[in-house]
Parts: structure tokens; C-alpha cells; sequence
């Protein structure tokens, strides 16, 4: 299998031999992060977040076309990011920070279908930031750091019927948000950073309208969900359950959890999953481990290096990897902020 890597200083994407970058212009002084998901027919596509007003942040397939639809030429302000793309069937849903795409005013959230080739708003979006999209059947869930969807309030959780936008449960508390949401076994998830009572701190599960513990908490939020092998993935910072499981990484099989940690230690941190169409799971994160660099992948029992990693920045600082995403072809495409891959697979 080939491992592939994107730099943000240059901001290329390779999905074959060729490097596609026309229409992609990010400013460096200011280093993006970047997200890749895949596609229902197994394409990867890109999201990236850039603190400029000369960025244009492109969405689309991974190919020599880029279609650059957030133009922030104009905009007059600091930041317009996008950090969560969905693809649902025709429909690609984006979040973020923005009030408009493609010249369509749209409030943090948007969708774009693919047969009539437009955008539009949903509803009236959201008066702060969307960090998080999922998609179940009709419904249209965000997760980020706002208070109110459309015109009801709606704290940092908010759901999309189609027609209006709902409060999803009694929300989080105000000085809360949420960085990740994930359905498992037609239930929802939230990881983030919020206390939600006794022992329900930065995951938790919806039950009805009520926001339930799993027993969970960590030390600095939780950034990762994914669903991999019927179990759902937890990624962050010292999780831990009670004084017996714990680990940058723990798995939910809906009663219980277990570690897989791996070889890490409770200071190692994972912020996105990777699933390979064969069964194979990847991670990446901040690794004390020299050898892994960033990047690793479970073999069932522990975390191994993929070929060198990605090599440390300057003075030694580690690499800043944000994104991740594999191929149905089994290619790793992996993105954040970086000098180069130290080498490939």
C-alpha cells in the first residue's frame, strides 16, 4: 500500500501521479488544517481552514479540478474556515465559519448538490462555528460552539429536520463546545469539552432528550469519534474510565470499553481515525514515541510506525497532523502542518 502525504505549505493533494493544486491559493503565513473524507464511490475530498483574508478554500474531488467555491476575496474579515464536509448521496454538507459560499449567504452550514450543481443555506445556520456534521436518514446533525440554530436556541448541538432547525436535548452548557459527533448504533455521540454533571465529562450519549454519561472523561477534551469494526473510537487526551481503563484511545462496544492504548502512554493524544476498506485502522495525533511521527496504525494490539512518519518540524517541534482519510483503493492521504513525509510505505 502507498502512503501518501499532503504539506499545508504547499497545499498538494496527490490521488494518483499527477499533484492537484490549480485553483488552490492559501496564504502561508498563516497555516491551514486540513480535512479529508471520504465519498460514498470512494472518492477522498478536502477541506481547509485558513486564518487569511486572501484564502480561497477550495471543496471538491481530489482531482486536477479544484473547484474553488469559498472565494474570500472581498471578505474584509479575519478567518473563514471550513472544518467538517459530509457526503451523503448527491448532497455534500459543509461547516464552518462563513456567512456565505459561492456568493449564496449561509450562516456557518451549507449544502451542495451535486446533480444541480448549486448551494444553499440550511435554514438560517448557526450564530457561531460548526465544527462537526452527521447525517442520519432525514436528520442533519452539528456539533461546534454557537448558541442558537435558526431562531431557537440551540447550545453548541443543533439538529436539521429538513424543514427547521431543533435543539438537540437540554444542549451543552454555555461555556462548552464540541468537537466531534459520530452515530453509533442509531444513537448519537458528542465529544468535545463540557461537564454535563456527575461523571459525564466531554462524551456522551442521547438518549431521548437526555444527555447521558458513559463514564468517560479526559484530561484536555476529546477530538476524535469514528466508528470502526462495530465499535465506536474514542481519540483525545488521558481518557480514561475509571482507574483501570484508559489511554489516548478507548473503544465503546455500547456496554463496555477497553483500552488501546497500545504502547502509548496516558500523555500521547489521537485527534482523527482512519478506517481502510480491508479492515485496517489508522491514527494520528501527538506521539511521544520518536519512531512513530504523528502517524500510526493498529495491528490489533499495538500502535506501529508507518515507514518514518512525518517528519518533525523545526527545532524538533512535532508535527500538527489534523487529517486523515483512506481510499477505496487502501491509498493514506494524511494532512495538517508539517515540513514533509520522511518517507512512504
Amino acid at each position: 500500500m502507498k502512503t501518501r502525504y499532503t504539506s499545508p505549505i504547499v497545499l498538494l493533494v496527490v490521488l494518483a501521479t499527477t499533484v492537484a493544486h490549480s485553483q488552490t491559493r492559501i496564504d502561508r503565513s498563516s497555516p491551514p488544517r486540513q480535512q479529508f473524507v471520504r465519498g460514498l464511490d470512494g472518492s477522498v475530498q478536502r477541506s481547509i481552514e485558513a486564518a487569511h483574508e486572501s484564502a480561497r478554500l477550495p471543496v471538491g474531488p481530489g482531482n486536477e479540478n479544484w473547484d474553488a467555491v469559498f472565494a474570500s476575496d472581498g471578505l474584509g474579515l479575519g478567518a473563514w474556515t471550513v472544518s467538517a464536509i459530509v457526503v451523503d448521496g448527491s448532497k455534500i454538507y459543509v461547516g464552518g465559519t462563513f456567512s456565505e459560499i459561492d456568493g449564496v449567504p449561509a450562516n456557518n452550514v451549507a449544502v451542495y448538490d451535486r446533480n444541480s450543481q448549486t448551494w444553499s443555506p440550511i435554514g438560517k445556520g448557526t450564530n457561531g462555528f460548526v465544527s462537526s456534521i452527521v447525517v442520519s436518514g432525514n436528520d442533519v446533525f452539528v456539533g461546534g460552539y454557537f448558541q442558537s440554530a435558526g431562531d431557537i436556541g440551540a447550545d453548541n448541538v443543533a439538529r436539521w429536520d429538513g424543514e427547521r432547525w431543533n435543539a438537540v436535548g437540554s444542549g451543552m452548557p454555555s461555556q462548552s463546545y464540541v468537537n466531534s459527533l459520530a452515530m453509533y448504533k442509531d444513537r448519537l455521540y458528542v465529544g468535545g469539552h463540557f461537564t454535563l454533571g456527575a461523571n459525564a465529562y466531554d462524551i456522551a450519549r442521547l438518549d431521548g432528550s437526555t444527555w447521558k454519561s458513559l463514564g468517560a472523561s479526559s484530561l484536555n477534551g476529546v477530538w476524535a469519534l469514528a466508528v470502526h469494526d462495530d465499535e465506536l473510537l474514542v481519540g483525545g487526551t488521558q481518557i480514561e474510565v475509571g482507574d483501570s481503563v484508559r489511554g489516548p484511545a478507548l473503544a465503546w462496544n455500547g456496554q463496555r470499553w477497553r483500552s488501546l492504548a497500545g504502547g502509548l502512554d496516558h500523555w500521547n493524544s489521537i485527534a482523527q481515525f482512519a478506517s481502510g476498506p480491508s479492515g485496517e485502522l489508522y491514527a494520528t495525533g501527538y506521539f511521544e514515541e520518536d519512531s512513530l511521527n504523528a502517524i500510526a496504525q493498529w495491528d490489533g494490539t499495538t500502535w506501529k510506525s508507518l515507514g518514518t512518519g512525518i517528519r518533525r518540524r523545526r527545532f524538533g517541534i512535532q508535527p500538527s497532523m489534523t487529517a486523515l482519510a483512506v481510499a477505496s483503493n487502501g491509498d493514506l492521504y494524511a494532512g495538517g502542518h508539517f515540513m514533509d513525509s520522511a518517507g512512504a510505505v
